[in-house]
This record gives structure tokens, C-alpha cells and sequence, in this order.
């Protein structure tokens, strides 16, 4: 497992399944049942942006540009299909 020069690899490839995990449990822990947080929650629930697939599309851009300038083919061509969709999502009335 440990083997020379994957040694800081595979430490934070477990840190990373330990975050997953804690992430996972803490979904199962019960709601707390006082009145500030269902204030708080339903302000959130009530809170909405409508930004038309902005941040989509940008993000998906930069990472298609990331794959086409380090010309790795198989990213690049999902998120180019991927980038298609969300361009004729957005202005598609």
C-alpha cells in the first residue's frame, strides 16, 4: 500500500474516503427540533436564484478549455456534449 514515491498519494486518497465517510454519517444524525432551525430551515427551502444555467455553463466551459489545453480526449469530449446541452437548455424557451 505503501510504496515508495505513493506514500502522500495513498494518505490522502484515505483522508479523502474518512471526509466520505464522516460526510455520509453526519445525513443520519436527527434534526435538531428547536425553532431557530426551523426558522432557518425554511428560509433556506424558501430561497431561490435563477442564474439560467450561468454557473453550468461557465464551469463546464473552463473545464472543457482545461481538457482541450492539456488535450486530454476523453474528458474533453463529454464535457463538450455536456456543455452543448446545458447551452441549449439555457436558450431554449
Amino acid at each position: 500500500m505503501f510504496r515508495r514515491g505513493r506514500r502522500l498519494f495513498s494518505i490522502a486518497s484515505i483522508l479523502l474516503i474518512l471526509t466520505a465517510v464522516a460526510h455520509t454519517l453526519g445525513h443520519f444524525q436527527p434534526e435538531p427540533r428547536t425553532p431557530e432551525f426551523a426558522n432557518l430551515k425554511s428560509a433556506m427551502q424558501a430561497y431561490q436564484i435563477d442564474m439560467m444555467g450561468i454557473v453550468n455553463i461557465i464551469g463546464v466551459g473552463a473545464l472543457t478549455a482545461l481538457y482541450w489545453f492539456y488535450r486530454i480526449p476523453p474528458p474533453l469530449i463529454s464535457f463538450v456534449i455536456v456543455e452543448i446541452v446545458f447551452l441549449l437548455a439555457v436558450f431554449d424557451p
